[in-house]
């Protein structure tokens, strides 16, 4: 319950799991453990339950993250059947490495789980396997892969635990000894993080240790920054456009309540969105408009500021807001 709080994407994928565990627990008549499971996803789903009631906006949470998924944003990421399948394509260039990576660790333990084991294990294995490859349903790279890279290392060091098990059993000696399976391990996944690259930088591992100590949250006394604390007071909002969130934390000032960005799927949003959680910037900057709005498409590298979806945000900025000299890119707010 704790992960499906996180990402609802993992349910599928973590409901195979539990399925392959339940599947082995019942064919042990293992009641008392499955009673224990079920017991302890019980009292969690209450606890949570609980912690959202106290500190968290429930209907939102409910509509923003998951049904604002599925109807705004659902259309623009690269997702479907073909884009799952194809991610299984072994690949060792840029970021393919990393899935390709987990595929081939998840291949090789499941044929060391597989060695001498009951048709009935094998059918609970394999559950768990589509559980775990399911956990990246949207075949995503960069950090969104992680959960199966993390999941691939560990069942691999579990699955030379479980041959070596089976091994014992019919040989005196063994090929390979536990200790330096796990030696390998460690060396495996302390080799793969060296050839992991630090995105969207592309710094490789010693690149990112030899880069001078920075912190991104930190306010910045450039020019512009500095422009931007002059005209607005503490405590009153600014506007980033189109999306540069931690533009906030240089300027030290905060965005407007609901809004620190605009992308595609918040327009579509707001052309169908749900009853009594509305999100339009447009009709946010007509009620409440905030003093001022950083206005910088030249930093877009994907050229949303040109694109239909975009206008009403140019009206806004024509009709309510006049340049700043010397500063083309802020608009402050004219006054009424």
């Amino acid at each position: 319950m704790l992960v499906l709080a996180c990402a609802y994407a993992y349910g599928p994928g973590m409901a195979l799991i539990v399925g392959s565990a339940f599947w082995l627990l019942a064919a042990q008549r293992n009641y008392s453990a499955i009673r224990a499971f079920t017991g302890g996803a019980a009292l969690t789903t209450l606890l949570l339950g609980v912690w959202f009631l106290k500190y968290s906006d429930f209907g939102s949470y409910v509509v923003f993250h998951i049904l604002f998924n599925q109807i705004a944003y659902a259309p623009f990421i690269n997702f479907g059947p073909k884009t799952f399948l194809t991610s299984f394509v072994p690949s060792f260039h840029g970021e393919a490495f990393y899935p390709t990576l987990a595929h081939l660790l998840l291949a090789g333990s499941l044929a060391l789980l597989f060695y001498r084991r009951p048709a009935r294990n094998r059918i609970a294995i394999l559950i768990g396997f589509a559980g775990v490859i399911l956990l990246n349903a949207r075949a995503a790279t960069g950090f969104k892969d992680g959960q199966s890279l993390i999941i691939a290392f560990a069942l691999t060091g579990m699955a030379f635990m479980g041959f070596f098990e089976q091994r014992q059993k019919t040989a005196r000696t063994l090929p390979l000894n536990p200790l330096a399976c796990s030696a390998l391990m460690v060396l495996a996944f302390w080799g793969s993080s060296h050839l992991a690259t630090n995105t969207p930088f592309g710094w490789t591992y010693r690149d990112s240790t030899h880069q001078p100590p920075y912190t991104l949250y930190q306010p910045l006394n450039d020019s512009i920054s500095q422009k931007v604390r002059a005209l607005v007071p503490p405590g009153k909002p600014i506007l980033m456009l189109p999306y540069t969130p931690e533009f906030y934390w240089m300027a030290d000032r905060r965005p407007p309540e609901g809004f620190y960005e605009y992308l595609p799927w918040d327009w579509v949003y707001a052309q169908h969105s749900i009853p009594g959680y509305p999100r339009d910037l447009c009709q946010s900057l007509l009620k409440s408009p905030p003093p001022l709005v950083v206005y910088t498409p030249e930093t877009d590298p994907t050229s949303l500021t040109v694109r239909p979806f975009f206008a009403c945000v140019k009206e806004r900025l024509a009709s309510l807001y006049r340049p700043v000299e010397g500063f083309p890119s802020l608009h402050v707010l004219r006054a009424r």
